[in-house]
């Protein structure tokens, strides 16, 4: 007989058998206590023996590839990273919050117009620097000017970013090194590589 319900030995909850963990020695295959239960458990026993939960941590992070967790890493931190984004442009699509956001902006400015000034010029420097003397300007002009409604000309390669990998990186201010990126995207990138750069 299939068993769907199962009562949770901590708790004494009668819950689905999906609401408890799975356990080869559990009666249906699950664990007897439930999920919250064991998190609750779990989190008692690590404020009353710190000591003995650090040893375990430990020696449960030695036995662990170290090229799987920074796999595992890298790809945690895309999809938190995607999922703001997503969230990002579905609320700046609201109309209070856009217009919320451009006084902000220009409170900002107007009480910080010294610091925005030299960042301006920071930034006209350092593109000015990225800019081999052989490139057509004529060229990046007219990708600037073709802009499309709602995007950004972006570096591919940052000025000044870093690679998924976490290497620094700096791109040339060249035609190649550019493209279309709707606002949002380009804002939350925050000078990063998107695509890992070959050695």
């Amino acid at each position: 007989m299939d068993i769907t319900e199962k009562a949770c030995t901590a708790c004494l909850t009668v819950l689905p058998l999906e609401a408890f963990a799975p356990s080869a020695k559990g009666r249906g295959g699950r664990n007897g206590q439930c999920r919250k239960c064991c998190g609750a458990i779990a989190a008692r026993n690590r404020k009353l023996y710190p000591e003995q939960a650090k040893a375990r941590d430990a020696r449960s992070h030695a036995k662990r590839d170290p090229a799987v967790v920074a796999r595992q890493s890298r790809e945690r931190i895309d999809k938190d990273r995607e999922a703001n984004r997503e969230y990002q442009r579905q609320r700046g699509k609201l109309p209070h919050v856009r217009d919320a956001a451009r006084l902000r902006v220009r409170k900002w400015t107007a009480e910080n117009l010294p610091r925005k000034l030299a960042d301006n010029q920071t930034r006209l420097k350092r593109v000015r620097q990225a800019m081999p003397p052989w490139v057509d300007r004529e060229e990046i002009i007219a990708i600037y000017l073709g802009r499309p409604p709602g995007c950004e000309v972006d570096h591919i390669i940052p000025l000044v970013g870093r690679t998924p990998e976490g290497w620094r990186v700096s791109g040339l201010h060249v035609p190649w090194n550019l493209q279309y990126l709707p606002k949002m995207e380009n804002r939350t990138k925050h000078a990063r590589v998107l695509e890992p750069v070959n050695e």
